[in-house]
Formats: structure tokens, C-alpha cells, sequence
């Protein structure tokens, strides 16, 4: 690990900062970040930029198996393990990126690795001994859980605080194993830049209160980032300039800031102006203007280059309610059809990487445009030029119409070139899934690889009843086995469920051996139909199934209840020839159909 900092002039202490990272940065890119807040101070202040030597990976790279199943579900993970931006590997340096300590999972969730952690834990702590000592410490993001962490055991051991002043922005709550040793409440004065669109927004405000006596929280809405936005973010840095000189003893520089300016010219001209005289500073920064004076009777009076907003108000405008934006929402066939004339680009926006036709490549999720807009400004600037639809899709469609919002409000987007994935990318799959001859089409049409899977044919429930009536069918249950308890389908096979197929294949492939050498046809039954055609092609291509004795029922169990109850007499047939009681009329279930569906897409996706 190493530390960098800025030379020290001959003369009079300055204030000393240490400035310590965030997680999948480096001392490089801190020192970017901390810019706005160095060029207030200039040479009052000398900085540190401590190091760590634990190097960071991205998803893509190895990272640990376990911890991958948790980085695919959380937005925040999913955002850490991305990978850097070109503008962020310019400003790295040719500096490799790299974290505090290694994230890894224990099976229910993730947490910091105890070896990575406290080897940074034991080099900050000698890098502070040895470069101290520090009035001010400024940390972001992970670089937060280090340094509470260090000030905790400094304070144990009886070394008391060893700086005056804590600024942490976008600070990140430490894991819960390594909160145990934490010593609270910290003594020092405690300022957290926070932004509300950070989904661990409240969670870290409520954290940080436990631990510092006295906090003050500064916000800004540039998300998980340090404040750039004008006026916040200008306003932010010189309160943090100010509080920085005063904790150290500091003097201001003198003079007065733009804007103590702007308010005394607003105010002089106000009064000269509401008594009908000139302008009393008559000369640089000003013109004449013809025909109009000051007041707007007395012909050449000098007019002040002064904009309106800098005069005074005698009360601020009401201001309009905000109309909520609504974009219409498209089907997955509306959506083929677009993608066929090339009218759309696709946004996923919780940046799964699926393989979707007209997909758009660079990331512009929801939680980049939440987190860190300015990584996604450029593309969308793109799309908006480009002139086709932005069609937003989620997993199952949510927080859509909350995404094309903040396109609209936030980016210039048209309304009416936006519009949402209906159902999500998971009615996506279903639409595949039936139309597998258009949906490979589609896909070689925008350079991605077929579907796999043989695709089956699939049978009436008339001709099944035949089938069935003379046992010359073998009927596999696809569901799982706390569906089929409640209402079993006649003769059908069990536990050879399309997730024991998918997760533990080991465990069912004597049994569908068996099920092939028999040679009867396989007929598939699930609750609505879509899960058979998965489970038909992986018994085709994964279990050496013959696909001309392979096929699935269409419509399902429901369009087999319903069939039974129009023909009682062939069906209480069917079912004693099984052995199964006769057939009893269940009362209709109000959206029955829709929550099978929904359980086989969940299932299925």
C-alpha cells in the first residue's frame, strides 16, 4: 500500500487531511473527486491519498461464486461489480482499481472477508501513525467503513481521536461482523453528503447518527457520488471549506464572495432605482442604453449589467404542480414487430445483459441513472438524437414507468418516444418460448446466437384422453411437488420436475432412463403449458429423449379440468383405469389462471 501527498511549503503548519477512498477506486481517482473541495482551501490545507493494495474485480472477472447469485438480485452489488467506465480508467491513471477488502458471501448475504479487512484495518492505522497527525479526515463510500473502524480501536487502546473533524460522503454502514469492537459514540464533529436517490440512503443517515455524538447531514441528488450539481454542490464544498477552517483555527481568506457581491449590487440599484436616480457606479461593467433610463423615464440613464434573478423578489412565484409522466406500455409482439422494422432500441434497466434483440450495449440502468447519471449522460444523449422508440424493461416490469420519468425530467427525453415492456423481459421469454421460429429470426437479425432447445410438438386433450384411456401415453407432471398434492393429473409420473431436471439432474436420471427405454410417447403436463416446452427440450437434448415421442399439453391442467367437467363419464373413465377417485367439481377460483402463469414465470425466469 502506498500514500501520496502534496508538498509542504516552508513556514506555518497547514491543516492536514487525509483523504481515503472508496472501494473500486484508487488514490487517483480520490483525488479528482476531492477537487472542488481542495481548489476552495488552495494552500491552506496539505492532503494525503493513503492507498490500498487489495485489488478490486469486476463481475465479469472472478469474483466468488457464492457472492455472484447475490450481485445478479442487488442493485447496489450489481453496481459496485460493474465495469469502470472509460472516463473512470482515465482518471485511474494506469493505476490498477482497487478495495478496502474483498467482498465474499457466507451463504446469506454478503460480507467483508476478515483476512482483507483487518490487513487494511493494521496498514491505515501504521500509515496514520506514521503520517499524523490529521485534523481533518474526508472519506467516501467504503473507504467510510475503514475509517470509523480505525478511529473505533484507536479509541480503545486510550489514543483518543486522532483527528478533529470526520466528512464522509456516500458513507457505506459497516458489515455487521465488523461492528462488534465499535466503540460510540465518536467524539468529533461528523458531516455526511448523502443523496436520497442512494437506495442505503436512510439506512446510513440512521447509522452514522449511532456512531458520531454530533452529525450534520448535507444533501445533494447526484446519487451514490460526490455533489456536482450547481448550486448544491458549489454551496456544499464552501460549507465544508468553512467548517474545516473553523475546527482548525483557520482564518477565511479575506474578501467577499460572488454572490455577497451580487446581493449588495441588487440591493444599491434597488434603492437608486426606487428614488429615480442614476446608477451611482457610472462606468466599467456597464452600457447606455437609448431611449431609457434606471427607472425607465430619463432618456441615456447608464443600465447595470445586472440579471434579473440577481435582483430582489418580493416573493417567490407559486410554483406548478409537476404532471406525472405516463409513457404507454407494449406487448412482447408489439415489440417484435418494432425490433423487426428496426424502429426501437431496448433499455434493461436493471442491467441484467440478457440476451435481447436491439439491446442497447452501454449502461444506462436505473441504478446508474440513480446512482452515477453523469456515467450514463453520454448514451443517452445518443438515443434521444437517434430518432427510434426507447422501449424501458425490467424483470417483470416494474419501476418502468418511474425510469422513463427520470428520462423525461432529468435527460430531455420525448414522452412519447418512450414506452414500457409490458409484463417485462420475463413476458419477453414467455413470447420465445411459444414463438421460437420468429424469435431465432429475430435473433440472428441483430447478431445473437439461436435459442437453444429442440423444439416438440405438442397434443389436444381429446387425443391425450385416448392416449390415456388405453395406457399407451406415459403422462410426466412437470410441476413441482407441493403443486401436485392438491389435484394430480391421471397416471402422471412425479418427481421428475422441470427444477429437479435443471438442478439436480443427478438425482432423476435413472428414473428417466427408465422413462426412455419404455417407448411409449412422453406427453408433459404443467399447470398452464409454458414450462412443458423447457422440459420437453431438455429431455431431447440433455437426457437423449427421441423428439418424435416427446410432447406437451396443450393449455395445460386448467384446459384438462375444464375438459373433464364437459365429459364426466370419459373422464371418471380415465381416472379409474389410474386408480384415481372420480371427479369432484371445484368452486372457481377467481384469477386462478394468472397466478399459475405467474408461479410458471417464476419458475421458468
Amino acid at each position: 500500500m502506498s500514500g501520496a501527498s502534496s508538498s509542504t511549503a516552508p513556514g506555518a503548519r497547514k491543516t492536514r487531511i487525509l483523504a481515503v477512498h472508496g472501494g473500486a477506486s484508487n488514490a487517483n481517482i480520490m483525488k479528482f473527486q476531492t477537487g472542488p473541495l481542495r481548489k476552495i482551501l488552495g494552500s491552506e490545507a496539505e492532503w494525503f491519498f493513503p492507498e490500498s493494495a487489495e485489488p478490486w474485480q469486476s463481475a465479469a472477472e472472478s469474483i466468488d461464486p457464492d457472492l455472484r447469485r447475490f450481485v445478479e438480485v442487488d442493485p447496489a452489488l450489481a453496481f459496485y461489480y460493474a465495469e469502470r467506465s472509460p472516463f473512470e480508467v482515465r482518471l485511474a491513471q494506469n493505476k490498477p482499481f482497487v478495495q478496502w477488502f474483498k467482498i465474499v458471501s457466507d451463504g446469506t448475504g454478503p460480507i467483508a472477508e476478515p483476512v482483507t479487512f483487518e490487513r487494511s484495518i493494521a496498514w491505515l492505522t501504521d500509515y496514520i501513525a506514521r503520517e499524523g497527525p490529521f485534523d481533518v479526515v474526508v472519506n467516501f463510500a467504503q473507504g467510510s467503513i475503514v475509517c470509523n473502524t480505525v478511529l473505533s480501536r484507536l479509541m480503545q487502546s486510550g489514543k483518543g481521536a486522532p483527528w478533529k473533524l470526520s466528512i464522509a460522503f456516500s458513507p457505506t454502514p459497516t458489515p455487521i461482523l465488523q461492528r462488534k469492537d465499535h466503540v460510540a459514540p465518536f467524539p468529533q464533529v461528523a458531516f455526511i453528503i448523502a443523496s436520497p436517490p442512494d437506495p442505503l440512503y436512510l439506512n446510513v443517515i440512521s447509522y452514522e447518527r449511532t456512531l458520531y455524538a454530533n452529525v450534520e447531514v448535507l444533501e445533494h441528488q447526484d446519487g451514490v457520488s460526490f455533489p456536482v450539481t450547481p448550486p448544491v454542490s458549489r454551496q456544499i464544498y464552501e460549507r465544508l471549506a468553512s467548517e474545516i477552517r473553523r475546527h482548525c483555527g483557520l482564518v477565511a481568506p479575506a474578501g467577499v464572495t460572488v454572490q455577497e457581491k451580487r446581493r449588495d449590487w441588487a440591493a444599491r440599484l434597488a434603492k437608486y432605482r426606487s428614488a429615480g436616480q442614476a446608477s451611482p457606479t457610472a462606468g466599467a461593467g456597464t452600457e447606455r442604453v437609448a431611449g431609457a433610463g434606471a427607472a425607465g423615464s430619463i432618456p441615456g440613464v447608464i443600465a447595470p449589467r445586472v440579471r434579473e434573478r440577481d435582483a430582489p423578489k418580493d416573493e417567490d412565484p407559486e410554483p406548478e404542480e409537476e404532471k406525472p409522466v405516463e409513457v404507454p406500455e407494449v406487448t412482447a409482439q408489439a415489440l417484435a414487430e418494432m425490433l423487426r422494422a428496426k424502429t426501437c432500441v431496448v433499455a434493461d434497466i436493471a442491467n441484467r445483459r440478457r440476451g435481447l434483440p436491439g439491446l442497447e450495449k452501454d449502461d444506462i440502468s436505473s441504478v446508474t441513472l440513480r446512482m452515477v447519471p453523469g456515467r450514463a449522460r453520454a448514451a443517452l444523449t445518443r438515443l434521444k438524437e437517434d430518432g427510434r422508440h426507447l422501449v424501458a424493461a425490467s424483470v417483470a416490469g416494474e419501476e418502468c414507468q418511474e425510469y422513463c420519468e427520470r428520462l423525461v425530467k432529468q435527460f430531455g427525453f420525448q414522452a412519447d418516444r418512450l414506452c414500457v415492456l409490458a409484463g417485462g423481459l420475463r413476458s419477453w421469454d414467455v413470447w420465445e418460448l411459444e414463438n421460437p421460429e420468429a424469435g431465432n429470426e429475430l435473433r440472428r437479425a441483430y447478431g445473437l446466437p439461436d435459442l437453444r432447445g429442440t423444439v416438440v410438438g405438442s397434443v389436444g386433450v381429446e387425443a391425450l384422453a385416448e392416449l390415456l384411456l388405453l395406457r399407451s401415453c406415459i403422462a410426466v407432471d412437470v410441476r413441482e411437488p407441493e403443486e401436485t398434492r392438491r389435484r394430480a393429473f391421471p397416471g402422471a409420473q412425479k418427481d421428475v420436475s422441470l427444477l429437479m431436471l435443471r438442478k439436480r439432474p443427478h438425482l432423476v436420471k435413472r428414473k428417466l432412463a427408465a422413462l426412455r427405454e419404455d417407448g411409449r410417447p412422453l406427453v408433459a403436463v404443467s399447470g398452464t403449458g409454458l414450462r412443458c416446452r423447457r422440459y420437453c427440450s431438455l429431455l431431447v437434448d440433455d437426457f437423449g429423449f427421441d423428439a418424435d415421442k416427446v410432447c406437451w399439453l396443450e393449455g395445460g391442467l386448467l384446459r384438462w379440468e375444464e375438459w373433464e367437467l364437459e365429459n364426466r363419464e370419459a373422464g371418471d373413465e380415465i381416472r379409474r383405469v389410474h386408480d384415481l377417485p372420480s371427479i369432484r367439481e371445484h368452486a372457481p377460483e377467481e384469477g386462478r389462471a394468472a397466478r399459475l402463469r405467474e408461479h410458471s414465470l417464476d419458475v421458468l425466469t
